[in-house]
């Protein structure tokens, strides 16, 4: 299962193994300045949506914990 993590200066998408080859790239990592908003979507997921600066649009992981998940990011963005 992929982790939305912010680790240092960086908003991180860590995936497994799996999800690397099955998605042909490796983790996400993008600056917390680029995110916009950060809330908790449907199945306890964490949506981003990013600024047009970044290489995606949005980002939207499933947690374990939506609510602290999407608090800490949007802390480290100042959001």
């Amino acid at each position: 299962m992929a982790e939305l993590i912010v680790e240092g200066p960086e908003l991180v998408v860590r995936l497994s193994c799996l999800e690397k080859l099955a998605a042909l790239r490796g983790n996400v990592r993008v600056p917390p300045r680029a995110a916009r908003s950060a809330r908790v979507d449907l199945d306890n997921a964490v949506r981003v949506d990013l600024d047009k600066e970044s290489p995606f649009a949005r980002l939207v992981v499933s947690v374990s914990d939506a609510e602290s998940t999407a608090a800490a990011i949007r802390s480290a963005a100042g959001i």
